[in-house]
């Protein structure tokens, strides 16, 4: 079942690299999402994101692992929605709609990447 989380200024909600089991409806207060990138090390980090979004729905189909973390940026609070529970009753999800969000994890995530690797070639230093 759901449950809310209140999340401090400056903490965590998850981290890059962890395990994902539930996506979360922010309630109040804000946060950012940050990814290092790997070629420089440098630090990506997103305009912030406020209450009414949700956070981690990309791994709800597909199971991989988090590709960001996601920081509070002032204290707030989440509604933690555990995947188990939205994927309990799959005769609720036709098979066609399932694969639909499949396809649509996919190709969000080919843009994340994409974007990242613009990101990287941007921060080359020009020679």
């Amino acid at each position: 079942m759901s449950r809310h989380i209140k999340v401090l200024k400056g903490e965590f909600l998850y981290r890059e690299g962890d395990p994902a089991s539930a996506l979360y409806l922010i309630t109040s207060g804000s946060f950012k999402a940050t990814t290092i990138l790997s070629s420089t090390g440098a630090e990506l980090t997103s305009p912030n994101i406020f209450a009414g979004h949700i956070l981690g729905e990309l791994s709800l189909f597909d199971g991989r692992r988090r590709e960001h973390s996601i920081r509070a940026t002032q204290d707030s609070e989440v509604l933690a929605i555990p995947y188990e529970s939205l994927l309990s009753q799959p005769e609720e999800l036709p098979a066609w709609a399932e694969a639909l969000m499949k396809a649509m994890i996919d190709h969000l995530r080919t843009v994340i990447n994409h974007l990242r690797a613009h990101s990287i070639h941007n921060l080359q230093p020009e020679q």
